[in-house]
């Protein structure tokens, strides 16, 4: 439990430090006891100072003037999928598996069906 408290002090600091005003803050007792609509204030300021600050707004501008890439990316930054080769190589290991799995039965009937 003082993991958790000192992890919900952390949370408080950065985000006085972020400089969301302190009476936009919830008291680490809410967060502890899930108190939803103090916390749900509280990150309803952090995500409007961030989108609301001049370093913010200067980072838009500059990506709304620059081109745009002339090719997709292809690494997705928002999913925690694995790269399709990955995929892929999951895939023909399972089948080699399940061909294995099949043949090893097939000759256990077959071995049976001899003696």
């Amino acid at each position: 439990m003082a993991k958790c408290r000192r992890n919900v002090e952390n949370f408080l600091d950065a985000c006085r430090k972020i400089g969301v005003p302190q009476s936009s803050l919830c008291s680490p007792y809410d967060i502890i006891q899930s108190r939803l609509q103090p916390l749900s204030l509280t990150v309803q300021a952090l995500v409007s100072f961030d989108t609301s600050s001049p370093d913010r707004k200067q980072e838009v501008a500059v990506s709304s003037k620059s081109p745009a890439p002339s090719s997709p990316s292809l690494v997705s930054v928002t999913t925690q999928t694995p790269p399709p080769s990955w995929q892929i190589w999951d895939l023909i290991g399972s089948s080699l598996l399940h061909v294995l799995c099949l043949v090893l039965l097939f000759l256990a009937y077959s071995w049976s069906e001899l003696t």
